[in-house]
């Protein structure tokens, strides 16, 4: 998630008076409003004492923080590309990970992600409480605590997902009569599908 100076400007931009709550996945350096950069290889990720994750992609120097401890903690060189996606509630922020050896994303980042965002074809982000969210799958309701890992299926590759919610920020003050909750997750793609799936 952007820092709250940028994201003040973006929703400045957008013609909007409240500010967006901080949630835990802070992402910067990812290019602004409906803008996004080509996919690209990057060949050094840097890991900073605090845990963050830094990494140059084309001209914008991206920093993650934090990382989050679900996911591998040393990365190979490999395909990033990050976008900033409109909101009436501010700025969604997207980062994805694809390996030089496979022609699909393998990790999807999402900061600040709103209701209705989707997650895989038919199945959107529901409703956002403090501590869990639920997911909707043909409108079937999916509890999701905090850091609780799920696995979902995409029912048009048949590819299965482990979807992670990593943090959820609830309107603040004068903000609750403008904004809306929003939630930071993560979204890695794995190798075969397990006996169970949540959705």
């Amino acid at each position: 998630m952007v820092n709250m100076a940028w994201r003040g400007m973006g929703l400045l931009l957008l013609g909007l008076s409240f500010q967006v709550p901080a949630a835990v996945l802070d992402i910067t350096g990812v290019p602004t409003l409906d803008q996004g950069s080509e996919e690209a290889l990057v060949k050094r990720f840097q890991r900073t004492a605090k845990g963050d994750l830094r990494f140059k992609l084309d001209q914008h120097a991206v920093w993650i923080s934090p990382w989050p401890q679900q996911l591998p903690q040393r990365l190979a060189p490999q395909y990033v590309s990050a976008q900033t996606m409109v909101h009436p509630a501010g700025p969604i922020q997207r980062v994805t990970f694809r390996k030089p050896s496979e022609s699909a994303p393998w990790l999807i980042l999402t900061a600040n992600g709103g209701l209705g965002s989707q997650l895989l074809p038919g199945q959107t982000l529901g409703k956002v409480y403090v501590d869990y969210v639920y997911l909707l799958k043909q409108r079937v309701p999916l509890r999701v605590d905090l850091h609780q890992a799920v696995i979902l299926r995409d029912e048009q590759t048949q590819n299965c997902w482990q979807f992670i919610l990593l943090g959820t920020a609830m309107p603040q003050g004068l903000a609750k009569m403008e904004s809306e909750p929003r939630a930071d997750w993560a979204m890695r793609r794995l190798a075969t599908c397990p006996s169970k799936i949540a959705f």
